[in-house]
């Protein structure tokens, strides 16, 4: 709901605001960028945070790892899988198979 009050003042939605912020910490990775960042990410609805940089296999873990360490690769849903295919033989063939039709 605050996202449309926003956009009703003519002000970017949370998303937007986000992306921008993370762009900001691209082009200058000092302390006052990440913080900025970091309020701009909280500030974005949980269900849509997956979404901010666009790319839907990415999802917002760029953003997490900045802000929250190293480990938040481990919650990639791309990460899990390939750890899951590495354990199950049948789940590695069932990968290969498909990147091989």
């Amino acid at each position: 709901m605050a996202d449309e009050t926003e956009e009703l003042k003519g002000r970017p939605p949370s998303q937007e605001t986000c992306y921008q912020a993370y762009k900001a910490f691209q082009d200058n990775p000092a302390e006052e960028t990440r913080e900025a960042l970091r309020h701009a990410y909280e500030a974005v609805p949980k269900h849509n945070r997956h979404y901010v940089l666009h790319d839907m296999d990415l999802k917002d873990i760029p953003i997490r790892m900045i802000l929250y360490g190293e480990q938040e690769i481990e919650n990639w849903s791309h990460r899990i899988e390939a750890d899951l295919a590495a354990e199950d033989p049948d789940i590695e063939r069932m990968a290969q198979a498909l990147l091989s039709a």
